[in-house]
């Protein structure tokens, strides 16, 4: 419960508009009841620079689908929401690239690109996914296969720091970026270093055709194959393989997406075609394929990295496990899921943990946990050695640990 003098110094620097009052809403143990919102990175800085002079600690949020990622959080006073910075700043049909505030909804801002001929090479995972959210969390889509992972396509950023100082790093071109690619140091950090206000973003041009096409199989390493040798075709712009919880019987599905020239597309199709013995077109594949990676069923949901020649070992290991999954070889990305009842002891949570840091040779994030199955523990796999790192960073960019404290790799 934020004191009330506290409440009038927020409400002083974000306006009166932009504090709620609310039920409290639990993640993970905290139960914040107040929301900031901020309508500019003028307003972004002064609420932060409150929130540190009231000794606060604030959780970040965007569209709100990622807020359980992440250790149990240390403490939460407030959220602190990007959702009325919002709206594309610049767009250059020309060179195609586009200026964008963090809370601008994926979805709203790809329609608004597509009518300039354009792609926003960042997928909406989730209702009401923002560019701030996707790039902080480094979200990838099936598309990345094609488009690249966020901080490929990321050119610059403003970014505010827990003190309410505005910084700015990269710009519009690539050659703006000297020294430390700071972009790259921001995404995928969860909000811990910085609060992103907008985002340069190189777009990709619309492809001249567009196919997908899915295919079941009965056997794993058929499935393997096919969805490897389809992720290294020329147009592939996804390439997944998927499997349901369950024995043998199951089954597993390949979803391709073709992108590209005509004549390429055609080609890549047609030994699809030949390659798995059939392959409908499927117009709605990559759609399922982007709400499993979504929602993937399971009470512990895993991301980790595979190398595409242990990635059969490693599927019929975590479907033996009993995961349900869904993994894009040309990323080396493997989602996985594990139904627990609620009677599960940390002991079960134990062995799951230690199975996928074995598989993942102890990279891996655990995307969606009980916070009972989060206490104690680290959801970051990380290496150790890198711990000293993300200390250090996060010693000279938020001391106080007033951005989402206890919640990214270390506890930090």
């Amino acid at each position: 419960m934020i004191a009330t003098e506290h409440l009038e110094v927020l409400s002083g620097a974000v306006g009166a508009l932009g504090l709620a009052q609310h039920e409290p809403v639990d993640v993970d143990g905290v139960a914040p009841s107040v929301t900031l919102f901020p309508g500019d990175g003028a307003s972004l800085s002064r609420t932060l620079a409150a929130v540190a002079r009231c000794g606060l600690s604030v959780l970040v949020r965007g569209g709100g689908n990622r807020l359980g990622v992440g250790n149990v959080p240390a403490r939460a006073d407030a959220f602190l929401s990007s959702q009325r910075m919002a709206g594309i700043v610049d767009f250059d049909v020309h060179d195609g690239v586009c200026r964008l505030r963090a809370g601008t909804e994926l979805a709203a801002a790809r329609a608004e690109i597509g009518e300039g001929g354009w792609e926003l090479p960042l997928e909406p995972l989730g209702k009401h996914a923002t560019v701030g959210g996707c790039l902080a969390a480094a979200v990838c889509g099936p598309r990345a296969q094609g488009y690249g992972q966020p901080r490929d396509v990321l050119l610059g950023l403003e970014v505010c720091l827990a003190s309410g100082e505005r910084t700015r790093c990269g710009g519009r071109v690539v050659k703006n970026v000297t020294g430390y690619d700071l972009n790259k140091l921001y995404s995928g950090a969860y909000g811990s270093l910085g609060v992103i206000e907008s985002a340069w973003l190189r777009l990709k041009p619309r492809p001249q055709r567009c196919e997908s096409h899915s295919r079941r199989f009965d056997d794993l390493g058929d499935a393997s194959r096919i969805a490897i040798e389809a992720s290294r075709r020329t147009t592939c712009r996804v390439a997944a393989l998927s499997w349901p919880a369950g024995g043998p019987e199951t089954g597993f599905r390949v979803v391709v997406e073709w992108a590209g020239d005509a004549p390429s597309v055609d080609l890549d199709a047609a030994w699809f075609a030949d390659a798995a013995g059939s392959g409908p077109a499927d117009a709605a594949a990559v759609d399922e394929v982007r709400d499993l990676q979504h929602d993937l069923p399971g009470t512990l949901r895993f991301r980790l990295g595979v190398l595409p020649t242990g990635l059969p070992a490693a599927i019929a290991a975590l479907r033996d496990a009993g995961s349900c999954g869904l993994v894009y070889p040309g990323l080396g990305v493997l989602h996985a899921g594990f139904a627990l009842d609620d009677g599960s002891d940390a002991r079960a949570a134990d062995e799951i943990f230690n199975e996928v840091s074995r598989i993942a040779a102890g990279e891996f994030l655990c995307e969606s946990a009980p916070a009972r199955m989060k206490s104690g523990r680290d959801v970051f796999g990380v290496k150790p050695e890198l711990l000293p790192i993300f200390r250090n960073l996060k010693q000279r960019f938020d001391p106080e640990s007033i951005l989402n404290p206890g919640r990214f790799a270390g506890g930090l």
